[in-house]
């Protein structure tokens, strides 16, 4: 009884060690110090039990951890005060958030008895990071985004080579914990904590090196932070940018800002409010003209005619000075459950159960946005800076510099909000390029090249800055082949299981285990 008490104490402690680091930037660590815990607890001998307690260890874990999603599902959801769907939801989602995890147990039990090999748990688990879906796609390795030196690999194999670096040492110190008396397992898990020294030491010289090289070429950005659901955000917006330093080449406003039009509206003259080409309620696009900047605002466009049934895009508008449309972004990925609920359109009554009022549509292009004479800007809006190909692919097309549009009056919490940038920063490593973020309500922040955030405005507060951000050309290994460390990982598991199924150096009969 008493050993049973202490096992299901570790297991919530580690749960909890794991969700701190979530909750707070500067405990990286915690999650390091949960995750050896569980690895050296859960059990070995049974394969349904090790899947077991790491679902519930992944339920736990999560739920502390995105705590605040429950309040966003209720607005997002449209839910009256005290109604259970959202926590009902939340429930589903921790539940299938916990399936990863399970998978990821029952490999640890079939690898200590059977196989033989630390490093095919950790496979698994990056595997299903990479091609599970989530609401929300984060990754270990965005726990770490406070130990940059760590996160520069990501150059090479995006969040996928991090999280397996991670868990791979993870894995090593806990059999050493454990004192496995198998010499494989001893010896190989000197190799993965090796190569996790190895990677911060390489990351730290690769970040030095990134932060010494000056750049020629640069391009000054305003960002403007202001609630866009507000009634006089627009001119609050033009206020906080007539009170910025000049000169300035562009002008950053949140997304949701300037209203939803007609795809012909080619001016800001001709965003007048007539529900022939623009759907109420009306924005006052007035203090967007006679600017001495280009200006880059998020709103939303629709098909000629089809202004009160949609569909919708959520859109980014580049305007000149002379207040003329020069290019429009349509984002590309929607938020699940926030803009469309998967397979809706074979379901339709899915809509309407998740009470979306409106139909939106992802675009088709991932072409930056060019401003005459200057840089091409590669344009993310809200959801799409958590997506790794979405970054890459404007990136592929020519995009130096990475700017994000975001609303976010959904999320009440600073906690949500900074999570959100933390699962954005990546997109800065893996493509080597520098990223501003304009925020309604946070994080707008301005995040150069190596992942080091250089300036930010506080989480729910009004403010704007400017920066002067380099323009750069450079290409990375993640660039060139993508999402390929989950490939080549998975080939060399089934390679393992197919040369050697049954490795006879294992004793079956030596498991030790605290439960």
């Amino acid at each position: 009884m008493l050993r049973n008490a202490i096992f299901f104490f570790a297991l919530i402690a580690s749960s909890l060690l794991t969700s701190v680091s979530w909750l707070e930037e500067t405990w990286s660590i915690s999650i390091w110090i949960g995750m050896v815990i569980f690895l050296t607890i859960v059990p070995r001998d049974s394969q349904w039990r090790s899947a077991l307690y790491s679902s519930f260890f992944g339920a736990v874990s999560t739920g502390v951890s995105f705590y605040w999603a429950t309040k966003t599902l209720a607005y997002t959801l449209n839910a009256e005060e005290g109604s259970y769907i959202p926590h009902a939801v939340f429930g589903a989602l921790l539940l299938w958030e916990s399936i990863p995890y399970a998978l990821m147990g029952w490999m640890i039990s079939v690898q200590h008895l059977r196989y033989g090999a630390l490093w095919m748990a950790p496979v698994v688990w990056v595997v299903l990071e990479s091609a599970w879906p989530r609401v929300f796609p984060w990754s270990l390795a965005h726990s770490q985004t406070k130990f940059l030196s760590f996160l520069q690999s990501a150059e090479l194999g995006g969040a996928q080579l991090v999280s397996f670096i991670f868990l791979y040492a993870c894995f090593g110190v806990s059999s050493l914990v454990r004192r496995d008396s198998r010499t494989p397992f001893r010896k190989e898990s000197y190799v993965a904590i090796g190569l996790a020294c190895f990677s911060v030491f390489a990351g730290w010289g690769r970040l030095a090196w990134l932060e010494s090289v000056s750049h020629s070429s640069t391009f000054r950005i305003g960002v403007v932070q202001i609630d866009p659901s507000f009634v006089d955000s627009p001119e609050k917006m033009r206020q906080a940018t007539d009170a910025m330093s000049h000169p300035i080449d562009l002008v950053v406003w949140p997304e949701s800002t300037i209203g939803t039009y007609s795809t012909e509206v080619g001016s800001l003259d001709e965003m007048i409010q007539d529900v022939s080409i623009a759907k109420p309620p009306f924005i006052n696009t007035d203090c967007a003209k006679n600017m001495s900047n280009w200006l880059l605002v998020g709103g939303r466009t629709f098909r000629p005619g089809n202004a009160d049934e949609g569909p919708y895009w959520q859109t980014a508008f580049l305007i000149d000075t002379l207040g003329s449309v020069q290019g429009a972004y349509q984002k590309r990925h929607l938020i699940p459950i926030g803009e469309f609920v998967p397979f809706e359109k074979s379901f339709p009554f899915l809509h309407d159960m998740a009470q979306l009022s409106e139909y939106i549509e992802p675009g088709h292009r991932d072409d930056p946005l060019t401003i005459a004479g200057g840089p091409s800007v590669g344009v993310l809006i809200c959801y799409e800076d958590l997506i790794e190909s979405a970054a890459r692919r404007t990136v592929d097309l020519g995009a130096q510099v990475l700017v994000g549009l975001i609303n976010a009056s959904a999320f009440e919490t600073a906690e949500a909000l900074e999570q959100h940038r933390r699962l954005s920063l990546l997109r800065t490593i893996e493509n080597r390029r520098c990223f501003v973020r304009c925020a309604g309500t946070g994080v707008s922040c301005y995040i150069s090249h190596t992942g080091r955030e250089v300036q930010r405005i506080a989480t729910l507060e009004q403010g704007h800055f400017v920066a002067d951000v380099p323009l750069l050309s450079t290409t990375t290994v993640y660039r060139m082949f993508g999402c390929w460390m989950p490939w080549f990982i998975s080939l060399a598991l089934m390679l393992r299981l197919c040369i050697n199924p049954r490795d006879k150096r294992m004793v079956h009969s030596d498991v030790t285990t605290l439960s």
